[in-house]
């Protein structure tokens, strides 16, 4: 879908246009199709976790932290290990990851519609690589976004 987008954006605007696929949509006024799906899921991921959604039999639970570490602990999910490279693509394990990494003011939000809103402004194109590309984690940004196809 992404490479539909890109040579539409670029039908649009012309086959003499040098702007990236970025740019253009930002012309255009449209997202391009990896933010929107960022977003997408982790809006819901936070219905998952929020037990907003009936469509998972998984429950995703939040990490326990000891009493002493308080940095960021409300809001910190429960990784689960992946030792092969197909379980890390599931859902729930790429997603735990982005959430633990995006600030505990995002995190700790219990309204839907508000959530969606500081998700939205949030994954803005100066703040999208805090949300990719995760420090704890040792796979790349292209890595991450490009197992984003959920």
């Amino acid at each position: 879908l992404e490479s539909v987008q890109r040579r539409f954006t670029l039908r649009i605007l012309g086959a003499d246009c040098t702007l990236t696929y970025n740019s253009r949509c930002n012309k255009l006024g449209s997202d391009p199709l990896w933010k929107r799906r960022l977003e997408l899921n982790l809006i819901f991921f936070f219905k998952l976790l929020n037990k907003l959604s009936l469509t998972s039999n998984h429950v995703i639970q939040y990490a326990e932290t000891p009493h002493y570490d308080i940095r960021n602990s409300l809001s910190l999910v429960k990784q689960t290990c992946s030792k092969s490279s197909l379980y890390m693509n599931y859902f729930t394990c790429r997603f735990s990851r982005l959430w633990n990494n995006l600030p505990q003011s995002i995190c700790t939000i219990k309204s839907l519609p508000l959530f969606v809103r500081f998700i939205d402004a949030y994954c803005s194109p100066e703040n999208v690589l805090n949300v990719v590309a995760p420090v704890s984690v040792s796979h790349s940004t292209s890595d991450i976004i490009g197992t984003l196809n959920v």
